[in-house]
């Protein structure tokens, strides 16, 4: 045991306990507060409360193992980590809304228009398509009188007619418009027999034309019966 008069950690021993009172926890049921010490032999201090105050230099010890973060950390991935695999052939989603063409989708043309004459032929069909006219007739029967057959709203271009009679008797017929004649026929049929005229030309062409917003007329000469038709285009 060190000599308590030679040692400087041991202040006293407890039967010296009463001058260090204010520095020692009192032991249960007694009076005495003894010192306490580590294994090493220095003081033990127990506080609840207060301060206190340490003179001198004080060595803080700090582990040595530091763990130093930079400021890019690499991230390891596990060995087991699976691979991701794209192919060659992704597969592109397309919008949930679907627009369906048809085998036969409609072409919008240009608001451009495209004037065409009013005369086509196509030679390869041998067909004539003849735009901006009105094809119509007309057909009766007259007897001693002078008739408007058709009005136009422009012109009765005439390209087809026929008359027809059962009369022995020579019958004037004449095709007028607005006091001028424009075509005359004489017909004449054998006893029980009928006598004709029937004269037609491909449209554009015409056989003759009434005026301008005139009437077309036919009068016949005799008491007899004619029979007519009429085949005209309006155009201006």
């Amino acid at each position: 045991m060190a000599n308590p008069q030679t040692d400087p950690r041991r202040l006293q021993d407890a039967k010296d306990a009463s001058i260090v009172a204010a520095y020692a926890k009192r032991t249960t049921g007694s009076d005495v507060y003894p010192l306490r010490v580590d294994s090493s032999g220095y003081l033990l201090v127990n506080q609840t409360a207060g301060t206190v105050t340490v003179t001198g230099t004080v060595t803080t010890s700090v582990s040595t193992t530091l763990s130093t973060i930079d400021n890019t950390p690499t991230v390891l991935l596990s060995s087991t980590t699976t691979k991701v695999t794209i192919d060659n052939t992704p597969t592109v989603s397309l919008s949930s809304t679907l627009t369906t063409i048809d085998n036969e989708p409609t072409v919008a043309l240009s608001t451009t228009l495209t004037t065409i004459d009013n005369n086509i032929t196509l030679s390869d069909t041998n067909v004539t398509i003849n735009l901006g006219r009105t094809f119509t007739g007309a057909s009766g029967s007259l007897a001693a009188t002078d008739t408007t057959i058709v009005t136009a709203t422009n012109k009765a271009k005439v390209y087809a007619f026929s008359l027809t009679t059962t009369s022995a008797t020579e019958v004037i017929c004449i095709w007028h418009s607005n006091g001028l004649e424009l075509w005359r026929v004489s017909l004449l049929a054998p006893s029980g027999a009928n006598s004709g005229a029937n004269l037609a030309v491909p449209p554009p062409a015409y056989l003759f034309s009434s005026y301008s917003a005139t009437g077309l007329s036919l009068s016949i000469s005799t008491t007899d019966t004619v029979h007519y038709s009429l085949s005209y285009f309006d155009e201006a």
